[in-house]
């Protein structure tokens, strides 16, 4: 929560980019003070201050119960910025009361440890990129640009299946689902996506739909051979650019 461009604590801790070189520091930090305040409560102690403490506490135990609720779920629910920033919201207000506490004969002062709670979530919020795009500066995606731009397609684009079609239904506006995969990420079942596969050119033929698959890196996978073999049986049709491939179904599709 301390920082909007961290994402989630996943990425910011355990992956091979490595997090910011404060993020462990604060990490560490911010838990040991929130360790202190649970104890200091439950002892009838006073660390900092007693709304401080408070604070402190209330912000351990939403982040205990944010992460005791994420064992019950799959992968894919992860403890970003924004189920965190409550947390944070509590353990900044806590620091700033104590600052505030120990500087109370100066209003001055104060007044700027409040300013700097307010600076702080102004900063984490970004207002300022309320437009931006999906990822990168670099979009629209150029997959999406190539959708945009179909022209050797004899019917509306009604559906579209991609490997990245978050980005693609962000650009354009159409229905857009990920290609089927091998393993289920909710439930880690394995299916016959080959199967999967062989189904899709008639049903995109009936729901005026095509494929889209980027020539970039993705996290969703692609079984290239079963589209190409759909290519090879005249059920599929392909188009090539730079940046992607588009299946389009045939007449024959649901021969």
């Amino acid at each position: 929560w301390f920082d909007a461009t961290q994402g989630d604590i996943r990425r910011t801790y355990f992956t091979t980019d490595g997090p910011a070189w404060w993020s462990w520091p604060v990490a560490i930090a911010v838990i040991a003070i929130m360790a202190a305040a649970v104890i200091a409560v439950a002892r009838h102690r006073r660390v900092f201050t007693d709304t401080a403490d408070l604070a402190l506490t209330s912000a351990a135990i939403l982040t205990l119960g944010l992460f005791a609720g994420i064992l019950g779920f799959d992968a894919l629910v992860i403890a970003d910025n924004r189920l965190m920033l409550p947390a944070g919201i509590l353990v900044s207000s806590a620091i700033v009361w104590t600052v505030a506490d120990h500087l109370r004969p100066h209003v001055l002062w104060r007044s700027f440890a409040l300013g700097g709670l307010v600076l702080w979530g102004v900063v984490a919020v970004r207002p300022w990129n309320v437009m931006e795009r999906f990822s990168d500066t670099e979009r629209p995606l150029a997959m999406s640009q190539v959708l945009s731009q179909l022209t050797d397609v004899d019917f509306e684009i009604e559906v579209v299946i991609s490997n990245d079609a978050d980005g693609v239904h962000w650009d354009t506006g159409i229905p857009a689902v990920y290609t089927p995969m091998a393993v289920k990420p909710l439930t880690g079942e394995i299916i016959d996506d080959t199967e999967v596969y062989r189904r899709l050119p008639c049903a995109l033929l009936r729901a005026s739909g095509v494929i889209i698959i980027s020539n970039q890196a993705t996290f969703s996978t692609v079984n290239r051979d079963a589209l190409d073999s759909d290519v090879s049986s005249g059920r599929l049709r392909r188009i090539d650019s730079a940046a992607a491939a588009v299946y389009v179904p045939s007449p024959s599709a649901c021969a």
